[in-house]
């Protein structure tokens, strides 16, 4: 009678292929300055420590240092994530034109990659969706609007835009907008309503995720309000030129209602 299989017969599973790929790829680089097995030791120690391969890429400096890693190996990992964040950004530009929230992000996600610090990225476009301008406008929080507010104008004035996609990241790792993204949202569309620009969308970057103001209906909300306090200003507006009118005809404040 033939035997069957043993079912209570567990196989440890190694590594996925392209994780092992990754880990033999980084200990040759880690060997071209240090010696095998230091490189072999600061690499585990990475790994226990971090995870995975992009955590150990993305790592502060400080942290890789504390982890295990040489100085040597933290500053070349430090300059590895810069050479890959440059060469993303001009990867990016092939993107012949932007249509939607989607592409933008394509664009405006490798100006974060490996931040620490939280910053303000601008893409500006013009009305055929061809990109005039991307870059950091800011590093700093989002809060701090009349930092940027200001550079953010003279550039959309500079380049003539009519669209405009603007971008932060929350290195907390929660890509959810607080209170003060969205007073910060408000402030920057006023400024642009005042130049005939138009906020296409305030995305906020966390790791691999990212919110979208405008499919969580945020900015149609903030427009919404905004027009009305819009009408407010200019009804205000009217009682106080009806009111002068009134003073210069017959000498008088006229009464208020």
């Amino acid at each position: 009678m033939a035997k069957g299989k043993n079912k209570g017969t567990f196989h440890v599973l190694g590594p996925p292929p392209e994780e092992e790929a990754r880990r033999k790829l980084l200990l040759e680089v880690f060997c071209s300055f240090l010696g095998p097995e230091e490189a072999a030791q600061q690499l585990d120690l990475l790994l226990n420590r971090f995870g995975s391969f992009k955590s150990i890429l993305t790592a502060p400096e400080e942290e890789l240092v504390l982890a295990g890693a040489s100085e040597q190996t933290a500053r070349f990992l430090r300059q590895s994530t810069e050479l890959a964040r440059a060469y993303l950004e001009e990867d990016a530009k092939s993107l012949k034109r932007i249509f939607d929230t989607k592409s933008a992000c394509e664009v405006m996600r490798p100006k974060f990659l490996g931040r620490e610090n939280e910053l303000m990225a601008v893409l500006l476009l013009n009305g055929r969706g061809q990109i005039l301008y991307c870059d950091v406008l800011a590093e700093g929080s989002v809060s701090s609007v009349p930092i940027y507010k200001r550079r953010l104008v003279e550039l959309c004035i500079r380049y003539n835009v009519q669209t405009v996609f603007i971008a932060h990241n929350h290195p907390s790792g929660l890509a959810c907008p607080s209170r003060n993204d969205i007073v910060a949202t408000r402030h920057i569309q006023l400024s642009l309503k005042g130049i005939d620009a138009w906020l296409s969308d305030h995305i906020i970057f966390a790791g691999d995720d990212y919110c979208s103001f405008r499919s969580m209906g945020l900015l149609e909300l903030i427009g919404q309000s905004m027009d009305e306090e819009w009408l407010r200003e200019i009804e205000a507006a009217r009682q106080l030129e009806q009111s002068l009118l009134y003073a210069e005809e017959n000498g008088k404040e006229k009464p208020r209602k």
